[in-house]
């Protein structure tokens, strides 16, 4: 994380992962999408911020 001049920081967030069964697979990309738990973090993230 970098701070950014007093106005907010920088986040970066790097999901590592593999799915091995085809169907688990399939799910993930279309009914999940392959970024959910990021954004779920995030989401849960600017809650917490929000709260401070």
């Amino acid at each position: 994380m970098a701070v950014d001049g007093g106005r907010g920081c920088t986040l970066t967030v790097t999901e590592h992962g593999e799915v091995y069964q085809p169907l688990y697979r399939a799910v993930s990309h279309y009914l999940t999408g392959e970024g959910a738990t990021v954004h779920r973090y995030l989401g849960a993230l600017a809650d917490r911020m929000a709260t401070r």
